[in-house]
């Protein structure tokens, strides 16, 4: 059988780890190839089909090293057909949201979508006779259920549920392999001061951003056909919504959230956190969807500018810097990098190089890129210190533990610890911290799986 070591959450949905082969009868598995995003092994035994990731894509591989299908988002869910002429995924095209459809490719490369973009998308398995793929979606939120698509792109519905589903196999005699899962998300607070966070209440929501003043955060959820934002204070008060879109940063002042609406990707929506206009900024053919996620638009001290990161026509993904006063874009870091963090002073920008995996400093005037000193494997920035002499960062490990990384000398230094209220089920956390780094929010999912067999589904 093909298993995956090491296995680990990216901090999203996405994981990854080391591909394997171990007998079914016993023993140490094989290590087969590093840095594997999901994988299925043929009937006999002999080729795996692998997801990886080069620069920006994820690429379906089979056999490994032959490149079947491609995509800016991300697949999971990954099986060959049992008559092996065939190979069905979910492909979230926005990565790292789980929003999915089912996408099937014949051995020579040729695709098809069977299914139109669900709200949540997990659990993919081919019927005996390779004739049906079987999916669990959720079509509103957390609605869930078990659906069948034929070839063509018919779709059954098989069985309902008022739990959350996950297929994981069909047998030869049509037993099925099922999993409930019971998400649970914890969105908490720790202030200046606090021996433990403060949980605040909100149902499935994602987080985006915390004010400088750690006073307010911006929290995201799907509701119909898009994500709306809001605002909230991190003393415990109920959520006010401010329109429709991701919720991704929020200005210096506190007076503004910057949201990505999926509809309309292609302009930055600012809402005011109390009374006044919303204003659209044209982003003209940049491609904005990659920025639905937390600190996705970061600011300048003063607010005259902002940084988001986008695709442009020719699919390359790149960090732009965004004057607030007139609108102008204008590229800030090379093409081939991605979640960018404007410095205090807008003058420099830290970003992920998608080629090397590793953040690296711009400065905005001259374009020249170096290296982030002390920082480890695993680190992720979560964003500048407010006289921007630092970095914060964090190993994505719980408890969390935020260091503070100096620029000039990559020393590091213990800014707080922050221990949600529950470990037991972690899947993986997102984090934002004030620019003093004395108040952190945090957003942790927890998966409590059970497993079923099931029969009696046609």
């Amino acid at each position: 059988m093909a298993i995956i070591l090491n296995h680990r959450y990216l901090a999203t949905w996405l994981q990854k780890g080391t591909l394997a082969r171990l007998p079914v009868d016993g023993g140490q598995p094989r290590p087969i190839l590093e840095d594997v995003y999901a994988a299925d092994i043929s009937r006999d035994g002999k080729e795996f089909a692998v997801v990886r990731s080069i620069a920006n894509k994820q690429r379906l591989e089979f056999p490994i090293g032959k490149v079947l299908f491609e995509t800016l988002g991300w697949i999971n869910d990954m099986r060959i057909s049992p008559d092996g002429t065939h190979i069905a995924f979910l492909e979230h095209t926005l990565a790292p949201d789980d929003q999915g459809r089912v996408v099937m490719i014949d051995m020579e490369g040729h695709s098809r979508v069977l299914t139109p973009i669900y709200s949540s998308s997990h659990g993919l398995a081919w019927t005996p006779d390779s004739k049906e793929i079987w999916h669990c979606e959720s079509l509103q939120g957390e609605e869930g259920g078990l659906y069948g698509v034929n070839l063509a792109g018919q779709t059954r519905v098989i069985l309902r549920s008022p739990i959350e589903l996950q297929i994981q196999d069909i047998s030869s005699s049509h037993m099925v392999l099922l999993e409930s899962v019971r998400y649970e998300i914890e969105i908490g607070v720790k202030h200046p001061g606090d021996k433990t966070a403060l949980a605040l209440q909100g149902g499935i929501t994602d987080l985006g951003g915390i004010s400088p003043d750690g006073q307010q955060i911006v929290t995201s959820r799907f509701l119909g056909e898009d994500y709306k934002v809001f605002v909230r204070d991190t003393k415990g008060s109920a959520p006010v919504m401010l329109g429709e879109g991701f919720g991704s940063g929020i200005t210096p002042d506190g007076k503004m959230v910057a949201a990505m609406r999926s509809s309309d990707p292609h302009k930055l929506m600012l809402y005011p956190t109390g009374a006044g206009d919303q204003r659209a900024i044209d982003l003209g053919d940049l491609n904005s969807a990659s920025s639905s996620n937390e600190n996705g638009v970061t600011f300048s001290t003063d607010g005259r500018s902002a940084l988001l990161s986008a695709y442009n026509p020719q699919k390359e993904m790149r960090d732009y810097l965004i004057d607030m006063h007139t609108g102008r874009v204008t590229p800030a870091t090379p093409a081939g990098s991605k979640d960018g963090k404007l410095s205090p002073d807008g003058t420099r920008v830290v970003t992920l190089n998608l080629a090397t995996q590793k953040p690296v400093l711009v400065d905005v005037a001259s374009g020249k890129t170096s290296d982030v000193p002390g920082l480890g494997d695993h680190d992720a920035v979560i964003g500048w210190s407010s006289d921007g002499r630092s970095l914060f960062v964090w190993d994505q490990e719980l408890p969390v533990r935020l260091f503070a990384v100096d620029l000039a000398t990559g020393r590091r230094q213990l800014v707080q610890s922050v221990e949600p209220t529950s470990t037991v089920g972690s899947m993986y956390a997102r984090l934002v911290v004030s620019s003093d780094g004395k108040t952190v929010a945090y957003r942790l999912r927890r998966g409590l799986y059970a497993i079923y067999l099931a029969d009696g589904l046609h």
